[in-house]
């Protein structure tokens, strides 16, 4: 298989997964009262990410943009990591259920 459609099925992969636990996320968010907001986190990341591909592409000399684009990046790290942090509580109660035998 050329190096290519490796990257492409690793990729693919890699989206499944993302989908899926984003999914499992989303449903213990609900669960936990949560789901509003989950929502919400979600759906600025995608508008998020949607500005910060479209300002891949532009070069420019303005300094308060690139810093603007900078701080918004800062924050989509940040999201990520409050996703991760969501995702092992998520774990944690599904290891908890197990142990109980739920």
């Amino acid at each position: 298989m050329d190096p290519l459609s490796i990257a492409a099925v690793g990729w693919l992969m890699s989206s499944l997964v993302d989908k899926a636990v984003t999914a499992l996320l989303e449903a213990w968010a609900k669960r936990n009262d949560l789901g509003n907001e989950f929502k919400t986190l979600k759906d600025q990341l995608l508008q998020l990410g949607a500005l910060l591909t479209s300002y891949r592409g532009l070069r420019t000399n303005n300094n308060f943009l690139e810093e603007l684009v900078h701080n918004l990046q800062q924050l989509a790290y940040r999201a990520e990591n409050l996703l991760d942090e969501l995702d092992y509580y998520r774990l944690e109660d599904q290891i908890q259920q197990r142990d109980l035998g739920f």
